[in-house]
C-alpha cells in the first residue's frame, strides 16, 4: 500500500502508564526536549531522537537550582518498586546528561512531595522543600535545602516534625502576606504554614469536613495564591482522593484561635454532600465536601491541569472541577465564595 500510514517514531512508556510529558530546554542547546515516563525517565528531541535515559521516577520540577546557568531536574523516586509507587529518595538530575547530581540523604518511609522556589533571599539559587513521613516515629517532616554551593554540596537549611504521620499530601509554597513567604503542608484534618527561613509556625488550622467529622485527608493540589487580586493570600485545597472536598482558606481574615489542634477542629455547617458551606468569619471562606470517593461514596472528584484560573475574564480566579455522580459534570466555582458559576453535564475539563 503506497499510501499506508507509518510511524514517525515511537516511545517506551516505561513501568508506569504515561500520563503527561514536559517540553523544556534541559541541556542549554536552545531547543526544547521532551521528558516523559518513569522507570525509565527518558529525554528525547522533539523528533524522537533519544538523548539520555535514567531508571528513575517522574520529574517534579525543572529549574536552575544552583544559579549557575545549568538546568536541573528534581525527581522521585530513585528506586523502582513492584507496585510502581513514588516512594524513594528525592534526587536532582542533570538536564544535560541525566546524571544524578544529588540524592536526599536519610531514611524515610513515604515521600509526600517536593517543590522548588526562591524562599531565602540571601541564598543564591533556589531552595527545595521536601515533605516526608516516618512510620517509625509516627511523624510528618518538612525540610528546606539550599543549593548555593552547587548541587553536589546541598545544605540542609532546616528540618522539623510538624504533624503526626498518616496523611500523604504534598507541600506548596507561596506568599503568606505581602512581605512573608510560607511553606504550606497539609496534615490529617488540617494545614500548617511554616516560615521558610527557620520552619517556625506562621499559621496552623484544623477544621471539620462535616458536623462531627474531622481528620479528613487532603490529597490533591494545594495552591497558595491571591484569588481576587486584592493583595491578600488565599489557599485552595483541592482534595480528589478518598476524602473529597474543595476548601478555600483566607489566613488574613482571622486567626485559628482555639482550632489550632486536631482535638478541637473548627465546626462545619450542616449542608448536604456537595453543597456550599460558607463561613461568615474566620480563616475558612467556604468548602464543598463530597464525602468519600466511589465505590464507598456517591461522588468522584477530579481536577484538570491548572484548575485555578480566571476562566471568565472578570479579574478573579475560579476553581474548575470535574464532579461525577451518575455522569461527569464540569463545574466552575467562584474562588472567593464557592458559588457555582457554570455546570455542564456530560463534560469534563482536562486542562485550563
Amino acid at each position: 500500500m503506497p499510501r499506508a500510514p507509518y510511524p514517525l517514531w515511537s516511545l517506551d512508556p516505561g513501568l508506569v502508564p504515561l500520563s503527561e510529558a514536559l517540553c523544556i530546554d534541559v541541556d542549554g542547546d536552545g531547543k526544547d526536549e521532551l521528558l516523559y515516563g518513569s522507570w525509565p525517565l527518558v529525554c528525547t528531541t522533539l523528533s524522537g531522537v533519544e538523548k539520555w535515559r535514567y531508571d528513575g521516577g517522574m520529574v517534579q520540577s525543572a529549574a536552575d537550582l544552583a544559579g549557575d546557568g545549568a538546568m536541573e531536574l528534581v525527581a522521585f523516586a530513585r528506586e523502582r518498586h513492584d507496585n510502581a509507587s513514588p516512594a524513594g529518595q528525592v534526587m536532582v538530575i542533570s538536564g544535560r546528561d541525566g546524571r544524578v547530581r544529588w540524592v536526599r540523604p536519610g531514611p524515610q518511609d513515604v515521600i509526600s512531595g517536593c517543590c522548588v522556589a526562591k524562599l531565602i533571599p540571601a541564598e543564591s539559587g533556589l531552595q527545595l522543600v521536601c515533605a516526608s513521613e516516618g512510620r517509625g516515629n509516627n511523624a510528618k517532616w518538612a525540610q528546606v535545602w539550599s543549593f548555593a554551593g552547587g548541587c553536589e554540596r546541598a545544605r540542609l537549611w532546616w528540618e522539623r516534625e510538624f504533624a503526626q504521620y498518616g496523611e500523604h499530601s504534598a507541600p506548596a509554597v507561596g506568599r503568606y502576606d505581602s512581605g512573608t513567604m510560607a511553606v504550606a503542608a497539609c496534615t490529617w484534618g488540617g494545614i500548617v504554614l511554616m516560615r521558610p527561613t527557620d520552619g517556625a509556625d506562621l499559621f496552623r488550622l484544623y477544621w471539620e469536613c462535616a458536623p462531627g467529622q474531622s481528620g479528613k485527608r487532603n490529597y490533591g493540589p494545594v495552591l497558595v495564591t491571591d484569588l481576587d487580586g486584592d493583595g491578600q493570600t488565599e489557599i485552595a485545597i483541592l482534595a480528589g482522593a478518598i476524602n473529597l472536598h474543595i476548601t478555600v482558606l483566607a489566613p488574613g481574615r482571622g486567626a485559628p484561635g482555639a482550632h489550632s489542634t486536631p482535638e478541637n477542629p473548627l465546626p462545619a455547617p450542616g449542608v448536604p454532600l456537595g453543597e456550599l458551606a460558607s463561613y461568615a468569619a474566620g480563616p475558612v471562606l467556604w468548602q464543598r465536601y463530597f464525602g468519600d470517593s466511589q465505590p464507598t461514596g456517591a461522588f468522584l472528584l477530579e481536577f484538570p491541569h491548572h484548575p485555578v484560573a480566571d476562566v471568565d475574564g472578570d479579574g478573579r480566579q475560579e476553581i474548575v472541577a470535574n464532579v461525577r455522580t451518575g455522569e461527569w459534570i464540569l463545574k466552575v466555582y467562584d474562588g472567593m465564595t464557592g458559588h457555582e458559576k457554570l455546570s455542564l453535564p456530560g463534560m469534563r475539563a482536562e486542562a485550563v
